[in-house]
């Protein structure tokens, strides 16, 4: 149940990626609005590397960030809000396409098109997490952004592992399957240990309530899936 009393008007900032939070940040509204409605949110849409340097700086009060390895900084602390499953993007004229499933040896010698470090800390270290070993590839290029990389794989100019709400987005020339066994990753939420933002306690009150995830430390070294 929510807190009723009133409190004074006040803004929480909240930084996301649109084409990897599309589902999270509409039920993080309609729940803390639910409890809050007296606080406004203001939502940015920014890559995981501009929310981190957006922390720093104090511009926003909480990030969508994505994935834990990303945090280097022992100045934040963290959640883990959603899993969610990474697929193969390839393109329509792949050999590969047709099949329903694929396994990760299916896809030796593809160039693996990836997300740029710069924008997307962390990510092409947890998708080597889970597929050393498993994968001989032609090469890596990193692309600064998933539309980007998708118009790369519609070209035929290799596959991507990325998370499964990316099939929403257009993808005009590239299809998706599901990896057998599967692979899955958190998505999290980061925010300053050090802000005592009122708006900032009520909304993770909120996230935890509601979900009833752990809050854990965000420190080096910690597993992202």
């Amino acid at each position: 149940m929510c807190d009723t009393s009133r409190h004074k008007t006040n803004l929480l900032t909240i930084g996301y990626v649109s084409s990897l939070h599309y589902q999270l940040v509409p039920f993080t509204i309609a729940a803390f609005h639910e409890c809050y409605p007296e606080v406004a949110l203001n939502l940015l849409d920014m890559n995981p590397a501009s929310q981190l340097k957006a922390l720093e700086a104090r511009t926003i009060d909480l990030a969508l960030l994505g994935l834990h390895n990303s945090l280097t900084s022992h100045d934040l602390d963290g959640q883990p809000v959603t899993p969610y499953r990474i697929m193969v993007a390839l393109s329509t004229n792949h050999p590969m396409s047709r099949r329903s499933k694929l396994t990760l040896e299916d896809l030796n010698g593809d160039t693996l098109l990836t997300m740029s470090k710069d924008t997307y800390p962390g990510w092409q270290e947890a998708i080597d997490h889970h597929i050393v070993g498993r994968q001989s590839r032609a090469g890596v290029q990193e692309i600064d952004g998933v539309l980007a990389i998708m118009a790369l794989v519609a070209s035929g100019a290799g596959i991507a592992l990325l998370p499964e709400q990316v099939r929403r987005l257009p993808h005009h020339g590239v299809v998706f399957r599901a990896l057998t066994p599967a692979i899955k990753v958190w998505a999290w939420i980061v925010w300053r240990r050090d802000n005592t933002s009122e708006p900032l306690r009520r909304c993770l009150q909120v996230l935890r309530r509601e979900s009833g995830w752990k809050v854990l430390r965000a420190t080096r070294g910690s597993r992202s899936s």
